[in-house]
Order: C-alpha cells, then sequence, then structure tokens
C-alpha cells in the first residue's frame, strides 16, 4: 500500500547516511567533476547507485560504495562532457 511504501522511504533515506553523504562528501571539489554536465550525470548516477546499493546491499554502506563508484567515474565524465572551445 501507499503509506507503507512511504514509511520504506522515509527509514532509507532517515536510516542512512545518503542525506550526509549528498550534502558533505559528493559536493567536494575533490570528488566531483568540473564540467556542468558531468556534475549531473554524475549526481544522477550516486543517486541510482546509492539506491541500488541501500536496498541490495547494506542501508549503511550502500551510499558510500555508490560514491566509491562514482568518483572512480569522476575521470571519464570529465573526459566525456569536456567542454568544446569555440575559436
Amino acid at each position: 500500500s501507499w503509506p507503507t511504501a512511504m514509511t520504506f522511504v522515509h527509514y532509507e533515506v532517515l536510516a542512512s547516511p545518503a542525506l550526509f553523504m549528498a550534502i558533505f562528501l559528493a559536493a567536494d571539489p575533490s570528488v566531483r567533476p568540473m564540467a556542468k554536465w558531468a556534475r549531473s550525470v554524475y549526481a544522477i548516477s550516486i543517486g541510482i547507485l546509492a539506491a541500488i546499493g541501500q536496498r541490495y546491499l547494506s542501508v549503511s554502506v550502500g551510499p558510500y560504495v555508490a560514491l566509491l563508484i562514482g568518483s572512480m567515474l569522476t575521470p571519464f565524465f570529465d573526459r566525456a562532457f569536456q567542454p568544446k572551445p569555440l575559436v
């Protein structure tokens, strides 16, 4: 039912380090990509990986594993979404 699903979502978000990871760790300039579109893809990929990790790994470890995988993909995102010079 809908109330049970919302209770599950609230538990997943509030009982895990997902908010700490999203606000403090994933936004660190040394971890995130520099290009604008790369940051968007980085954020979406970390969100999806964190949801999968919380569901299938552990509520307490899933977001950190997602951040680890996302930070390893950062150089690829920077190269793929590199701004093209006009001149």
